[in-house]
């Protein structure tokens, strides 16, 4: 998730704003991802916003 908000922010992500914006992702997508949110698997589809 870090590096999917990572690449959301663009490349002057800071480490602050990463922090502020992955458990965003990860909670819009908990049912798909499952309890652990470095572990991704192909074919997964994750909707981003914020």
């Amino acid at each position: 998730m870090w590096s999917i908000a990572q690449a959301r922010i663009g490349p002057g992500a800071t480490g602050t704003q990463i922090v502020a914006l992955w458990p965003t992702y990860y909670a819009q997508n908990k049912a798909v991802i499952g309890s652990d949110p470095n572990l991704l698997r192909p074919g997964e589809v994750l909707h981003l916003s914020g």
